[in-house]
């Protein structure tokens, strides 16, 4: 019997807890401070109601289940977590934008940039239920 090695997960290739915290500490300033995510108004009652600690935390724990760590989010999923956001495709894009920024400052090596960035694009559908963009 051979044994086939395990390759790491996302969440290992990260650093783990900590180099998920690490990279949604930045984020998530990043996110509560871009001036064109704050234009919709369901994201500055959020911002304003919940507050940044426990927007980072909730981050980071989602973050934490969604590369393959332990299962930590305490959330609904996304499609409920967002209903009433009414996030347009242009919004989730600009968050997109943010994320991709911060892997680069945060030092995150190609692979695994590309790889968190497929988790982020694959919950867009659900992020965007709630909008009532045309999606034409």
């Amino acid at each position: 019997m051979v044994d086939t090695p395990q390759v790491p997960t996302l969440f290992e290739r990260l650093g783990g807890i900590f180099g998920i915290a690490h990279i949604i500490d930045v984020l998530g300033d990043r996110l509560y401070d871009n001036d064109t995510l704050n234009r919709n108004p369901a994201v500055m009652r959020l911002h304003n109601e919940k507050g940044r600690p426990g927007f980072k935390f909730t981050l980071i724990a989602w973050m934490i289940e969604q590369t393959g760590g332990p299962k930590v989010y305490p959330g609904a999923d996304m499609r409920t977590a967002h209903a009433n956001m009414t996030v347009s495709d242009f919004e989730f894009d600009v968050v997109l934008m943010e994320a991709a920024g911060v892997l680069t400052y945060c030092g995150v090596p190609q692979q695994e940039h590309k790889d968190l960035m497929a988790v982020l694009e694959s919950v867009r559908d659900d992020v965007r239920a709630g909008s009532k963009e045309d999606r034409a």
